[in-house]
């Protein structure tokens, strides 16, 4: 039985809604996995993010094998990833930050 990846589950009890002014905030943001050099690159992350009501989606950063940083940002424009960004480290508990 086919079932829904939960992202999108989580997504569509957003409500999809392609007018909404601000249906790109991030309602979640989360690190999925990461791995080590193999045939296709040097290694990499894969960060997860769910929007208020324009669906889910990932962005994978990457090393390919000559060095570079590559990102697989599935259409997504360079402001859309630094908010994600953004909110994936102020979420994140820093290890020396003084409170």
């Amino acid at each position: 039985m086919a079932k829904w990846h939960p992202d999108a589950e989580k997504a569509f009890e957003n409500g999809l809604n392609f007018n909404d002014p601000d249906q790109f905030d991030l309602t979640e943001v989360r690190i999925e996995h990461c791995w080590g050099p193999h045939d296709g690159n040097d290694g990499g992350v894969e960060i997860r993010y769910i929007t208020k009501s324009a669906g889910f989606g990932a962005i994978t950063l990457f090393l390919d094998k000559d060095g570079n940083a590559k990102c697989d940002n599935e259409a997504m424009g360079r402001d859309f990833l630094k908010k994600v960004m953004c909110k994936l480290i102020d979420e994140a508990e820093l290890k020396d930050e003084n409170n």
